[in-house]
């Protein structure tokens, strides 16, 4: 990523900036609800998936949406989008597609063609499936970063997954045999299912020949705190919104065992990046309960825009603030609504449901 950011000053540009917002967000500290434009744009292409991961927080055995599950047919309009990028062009944000699975998108090749074309830099989250057969047009495309998520030992992605490492390897063979070669990436979710296998996650990256690994927390609430986030939705006028988050009990991770697997990650030069990057003496009250308070803070609806499937322009994928293809971001990013919601974060400190979110920052 270095060697691309170094040849490419406007993307550099971009990463900078996204960096640096994140790290001193003055426009937060406002206190008006305003924000600067966004440095990122986060883009769900779909809701489709074509595996059944157990501890995903949309389709798997812990995950609760309500008042009913997404549109999971549903593809986002390109032409939508490509309204969304060409006035994006003039600032410049990160791009990340995401979903579901992205790679299911039929004209996923001209999504990020068109990312590419306006100078933007462009990362995107798969579950592997599909790599091995849609490496040639991802490459030709110009994608930056391919971001895979994986479980950290064969077994338990065999288990928990159903895609093999096999797969996973020939698809990373695959992107690396072909030019432009994008950068390329790990993600493994810490779950109750795979926690006591992390000691296995540096042989997993080394067997599939990445070194750049991201150690995710598990995202989770309880009902009493998503019944609490469901009414702060109705009363900001969201009462279909749809929400989902995941129900588990967190005593099934023993988090001193957990600080000890990541302790020995140290000793063993294996350096994975930790999201959110809770400090390892917080561990035992973040898997306590989703009702423990930490420190820290949420900077996403000042940072980042979300797109959904059906064009709907978000600050936090609940709250809407506008439609791809209808509405510029200039117009909506601090409108009414906008600044309402931003406003009303910086007085509660953190929504019911957004306890353990994965977007959420830790001081």
């Amino acid at each position: 990523m270095l060697k691309r950011l170094i040849c490419d000053p406007a993307m550099l540009w971009s990463a900078a900036r996204r960096r640096a917002r994140e790290a001193l967000p003055l426009d937060a500290w406002t206190g008006n609800g305003r924000a600067w434009l966004p440095s990122r744009l986060s883009v769900d292409l779909t809701y489709a998936c074509n595996s059944e991961c157990a501890a995903c927080c949309q389709r798997g055995e812990y995950s609760h949406f309500e008042p009913r599950p997404p549109d999971r047919a549903r593809m986002l309009d390109p032409d939508a989008l490509a309204a969304v990028i060409g006035e994006a062009r003039g600032w410049r944000p990160t791009v990340y597609l995401t979903g579901g699975e992205p790679l299911l998108h039929p004209e996923l090749a001209r999504i990020i063609g068109e990312i590419k074309g306006a100078g933007l830099y462009c990362s995107l989250n798969t579950n592997g499936a599909l790599l091995a057969e849609r490496a040639g047009a991802l490459c030709a495309s110009g994608v930056d970063k391919v971001i895979v998520s994986v479980e950290p030992s064969a077994g338990a992605q065999a288990a928990n997954r159903g895609i093999p490492f096999s797969a996973i390897h020939a698809g990373l063979a695959a992107l690396r045999a072909r030019k432009p070669r994008p950068e390329i990436a790990l993600n493994c979710v810490i779950t109750p299912r795979n926690w006591r296998e992390l000691d296995g996650l540096p042989d997993a990256a080394a067997a599939l020949g990445v070194s750049n690994v991201t150690l995710q927390h598990f995202m989770f609430s309880d009902r009493a705190l998503i019944a609490a986030h469901r009414a702060f939705l109705a009363d900001f006028g969201e009462p279909e919104a749809c929400y989902g988050n995941t129900i588990m009990d967190a005593g099934e991770i023993d988090a001193a065992a957990l600080r000890k697997s990541l302790g020995g990650f140290d000793i063993a030069g294996f350096k994975p990046r930790i999201d959110p990057p809770v400090p390892v003496s917080r561990l035992r009250d973040y898997y306590a309960s989703p009702k423990t308070r930490l420190p820290g803070h949420c900077l996403a609806p000042w940072t980042t825009a979300a797109i959904l499937p059906d064009g709907g322009i978000s600050l936090c994928r609940p709250i809407r603030i506008g439609m791809a293809g209808r509405d510029r971001i200039r117009d909506v990013w601090n409108g009414e609504k906008a600044r309402k919601f931003r406003r009303a974060l910086l007085k509660q400190g953190l929504l019911p449901g957004c306890a353990r979110c994965c977007s959420r920052r830790f001081t």
